[in-house]
């Protein structure tokens, strides 16, 4: 029988984590290529890797909705999960990560919208 330490058991999620980061961080410079060229490689792991520990955090631990995470801190700033708009909605925790991000998403886009508006 194969027993596996806890001490392996740490690594292996270690080395999953980092392959994880690193697909992100390519997703990154090819979705958001201005800000990847802006900010540069080491700042974007940086970026990723702290949006994917808030990800944890708020309870998103699916693959996809952590990308979708990442996403949004491209799209509406680093620190969108704590703006007024968007933190209510990431913190109702009765509702699925998946949906919690489809509203957030929603919410930010009707944001970039009223102050397009109030720019004009």
């Amino acid at each position: 029988m194969l027993v596996i330490r806890r001490e392996q058991m740490d690594v292996l999620k270690e080395h999953v984590l980092a392959g994880y980061i690193d697909r992100l961080v390519q997703h990154v410079r090819r979705a958001f290529p201005a800000d990847y060229r802006a900010l540069g490689e080491s700042a974007v792991r940086e970026r990723v890797e702290q949006a994917v520990a808030r990800a944890r955090e708020l309870d998103i631990d699916a693959e996809r909705d952590v990308a979708r995470f990442v996403d949004m801190t491209f799209m509406a700033g680093p620190e969108f999960d704590r703006e007024p708009w968007a933190q209510p909605i990431l913190e109702d925790t009765r509702s699925s990560a998946s949906d919690r991000l489809r509203r957030v998403q929603v919410s930010a886009q009707r944001n970039a919208r009223k102050r397009g508006r109030g720019r004009r």
